[in-house]
């Protein structure tokens, strides 16, 4: 159990997007946005989608890259956290976006293998998720 609270930081980021702060905005080196940050830092669903709004209602786009080629909804897929998969898809995050190397997220959930630890049994579970639902 995290010694935070998250619900400050929900507070946070909507008194941030009310001032006018970019929600599309990432580090020097194109590697770190908003949305993908909440993707690693949330395991919560309900703080997740209140973030996730706040963003959305923001201008966030929803597909942007960062962290190499990833979308928030690959990165979310690669942590195993399905429900964040699942936020995204609802709010619009496209399962067609390409990365540089041509895979889209339909490539990607359908080739990955199943893997025997338990942080690749939920990436996995995440993705046939996805497979399923798209």
């Amino acid at each position: 159990m995290p010694k935070w609270s998250a619900r400050p930081r929900v507070r946070y980021c909507s008194l941030c997007v009310r001032s006018g702060c970019q929600t599309n905005i990432c580090d020097s080196s194109d590697a770190v946005r908003p949305l993908h940050v909440a993707v690693g830092v949330y395991n919560d669903v309900v703080d997740f989608e209140h973030i996730l709004a706040c963003l959305v209602d923001g201008g966030c786009e929803l597909d942007a890259r960062a962290l190499g080629c990833e979308t928030a909804l690959y990165r979310s897929l690669d942590l195993g956290k399905a429900d964040l998969a699942t936020l995204l898809l609802q709010y619009g995050a496209d399962v067609d976006v390409e990365c540089p190397h041509g895979v889209t997220i339909l490539n990607k959930v359908s080739l990955t293998p199943f893997q025997s630890n338990k942080r690749s049994r939920d990436r996995d579970h995440a993705s046939v998720w996805v497979l399923c639902h798209a």
